[in-house]
């Protein structure tokens, strides 16, 4: 599928993007993270990622068990939500970066992304199980969309690390963390930080994109009888007397 491709593109890239980072800074695989290593965020984010192909193969197979155009429009959608909003993060990531993260504006930018996000999942399971008429195939949409975004931004985060990690330094040194526990090796630290953002993205947006994408197709259920019930009553007051 088409789609799959896309995924395993953007994953592949994004694993390539970060031993390209690990190859320019190898000091990140040891250095002092935190309470742990930045080894941990390194591991962690590659084993992610590696994950995500895996449940992209299972996610995939799930769709063509419930073929049907309606439903692979749905799903086509729901990829294109996921590109979107994972381009909103993308925006805010940049925004934070080049400018103060602590800004109003970034503050602003990722507020308007944490809010967007939630309803466009949503938005991707009401709209697939109103296509397909199945409460699983939204949630499979929504899950899918949700996807697609932590992976956009987790690549941009990574892509951050190798972009800009000069102002991920300078945005370190002011960072009360860093200054708490006096990491001697500022570049690891900052690289680790943008890594395990980009790790923590990987864990939480499927399940957030679950939660919302079951609400949105709970919704498009519910809605489907009191429409078919106007239908009916239209279709009756349309006959002549």
């Amino acid at each position: 599928m088409k789609t799959g491709r896309w995924v395993v593109l953007v994953v592949a890239v994004g694993l390539l993007l970060l031993g390209l980072r690990v190859w320019l800074s190898p000091a990140v695989l040891s250095a002092p993270h935190g309470g742990g290593t930045a080894l941990s965020s390194v591991a962690g984010l590659a084993l992610l990622l590696l994950a995500y192909t895996l449940v992209a193969r299972g996610l995939l197979r799930a769709r063509r068990g419930e073929s049907g155009p309606e439903r692979s429009l749905a799903l086509g959608r729901a990829t294109l939500l996921g590109a979107i909003l994972g381009g909103g993060a993308l925006i805010a990531i940049a925004v934070g970066t080049l400018g103060d993260p602590e800004s109003p504006v970034s503050l602003a930018v990722w507020g308007l992304v944490i809010l967007a996000a939630p309803i466009g999942w949503g938005l991707a399971g009401l709209l697939a199980t109103r296509a397909g008429g199945s409460w699983r195939l939204g949630l499979v949409a929504a899950l899918w969309s949700g996807m697609v975004s932590a992976l956009v931004g987790a690549v941009g985060e990574v892509a951050s690390t190798l972009l800009a990690l000069p102002r991920l330094v300078q945005h370190q040194l002011r960072n009360p963390d860093y200054l708490y526990w006096h990491q001697p090796d500022v570049q690891s630290y900052a690289i680790a930080s943008a890594l395990a953002v980009g790790m923590i993205g990987l864990l939480l947006v499927p399940v957030v994109a679950a939660i919302a994408g079951g609400i949105g197709s709970g919704i498009s259920k519910a809605g489907a009888p009191v429409a078919q019930v106007a239908t009916a009553n239209q279709s009756v007051s349309d006959e002549p007397l």
